[in-house]
């Protein structure tokens, strides 16, 4: 083959084959339009049977009723809440609390008015206020100093999932997966007696994740803790 051909055809190779592999992936995006999209986000607490079975024990209990001050000036409980209720716990120092809030944001946006959809931080009502600034969070976060709320629903690392209603604990997730995200939005529309919205789960991952430990004995001795006198 002459150079000049050669190169015509390497010039014709380099063009096309970005065209070609365009092609393919949208056909690929199409006929797999109604699956989650689920990236796989480094799984930092990947989820086993001792969670998922610590999670199953929860289930059909009374959900504990709680009053705790939210990041919009007031103060909550569980029956002050629309029903049903999508509740959350938030590690305010966890990462996957971080990636993880997106996607309860989105469930938020489809459901308002018709369910609540909630986080606990454990912390202060500033640490709360923070982290929804810093997060962009729209949806309600109340604020659990003590942890004695996110304790009583058992709960030991942060982006656990409860689905309440009346009262009672309908399901609890040990984390969150893209899975899971579609199956609560459907769950909800049921509870809620509203058309189901599908949510796009976006770099949710595919396995289930949790999030990080609480650490409750380390507020509890920052409780304790005498303070300083002041300088003055």
């Amino acid at each position: 083959m002459k150079p000049t051909r050669r190169l015509l055809v390497l010039a014709a190779a380099a063009f096309l084959t970005p065209i070609v592999i365009g092609w393919i992936a949208l056909a690929y995006l199409i006929a797999n339009r109604d699956r989650p999209i689920a990236w796989e986000l480094p799984s930092r607490h990947p989820v086993g049977p001792t969670e998922r079975n610590l999670a199953k024990t929860l289930e059909a209990k009374p959900a504990p009723d709680f009053l705790l001050e939210g990041t919009d000036g007031r103060t909550h409980s569980l029956r002050s809440l629309k029903q049903p209720v999508l509740l959350y716990f938030i590690n305010k120092d966890c990462p996957c609390s971080i990636e993880a809030e997106p996607m309860f944001g989105r469930i938020d946006l489809a459901y308002r008015g018709k369910a609540s959809v909630v986080g606990i931080l454990h912390g202060s009502l500033q640490d709360a206020k923070d982290w929804a600034n810093a997060n962009d969070t729209e949806h309600l976060v109340l604020a659990d100093p003590s942890g004695a709320t996110i304790r009583a629903y058992g709960v030991p690392r942060s982006v656990y999932t409860a689905v309440l209603k009346d009262g009672q604990i309908l399901k609890m997730y040990p984390g969150y997966s893209g899975d899971m995200l579609l199956e609560v939005t459907r769950l909800l529309a049921e509870l809620a007696r509203t058309p189901w919205k599908r949510v796009d789960p976006a770099y949710a991952p595919k396995r289930m994740t949790s999030g990080c430990e609480f650490d409750f004995e380390a507020s509890e001795a920052a409780k304790q803790q005498p303070k300083r006198p002041s300088a003055d």
